[in-house]
């Protein structure tokens, strides 16, 4: 089953980009992790093909980075 958690964060340039995905892919290899910095809300997209995607946990290796992230709201 396809999960797709989508997030809003802070992460403004494409170096940052890179150094959350790398974090965020060392704890969850088994997700595809990727930021719109494009996008006013700087989203960052979780998904995962079996694995139950844990907002908490995600949200805490973000910050634990130094940026804000928070559920997507629409």
């Amino acid at each position: 089953m396809r999960r797709v958690r989508i997030f809003a964060t802070n992460i403004e340039c494409v170096k940052d980009v890179e150094f959350v995905i790398n974090a965020l892919n060392t704890v969850f290899p088994q997700f595809i992790v990727n930021v719109d910095i494009e996008d006013c809300d700087r989203i960052l997209r979780i998904e995962s093909h079996n694995e139950v995607i844990y907002a908490r946990k995600i949200i805490k290796v973000v910050k634990e980075k130094g940026f804000e992230c928070a559920i997507f709201k629409d």
